[in-house]
């Protein structure tokens, strides 16, 4: 999923140029910071919704230079699964 999402990114939103704030894979934003991507198990909406708060806390909790992007991947959600 990892690896996958990596040339997602790389190949749309840096190279097609898609988020101008966007280095790499790895650097984005401003201040230019670091890119992460938390894999969550959620399969329900409120277990998606639960990794969300928890991203967002986590950045709030860290200097933007360490950390500016986050991109939570949930490769075991289906909007139908409720």
């Amino acid at each position: 999923v990892l690896a996958t999402t990596h040339a997602w990114v790389k190949a749309v939103i840096v190279d097609m140029k898609v988020c101008p704030f966007s280095h790499s894979v790895d650097k984005a934003g401003l201040p230019q910071g670091g890119v992460t991507y938390p894999i969550t198990r959620a399969s329900s909406v409120e277990q998606l919704y639960q990794a969300f708060w928890e991203q967002v806390g986590e950045l709030d909790r860290v200097d933007e230079r360490e950390v500016a992007t986050v991109l939570l991947l949930a490769p075991e959600f289906t909007s139908g699964s409720e």
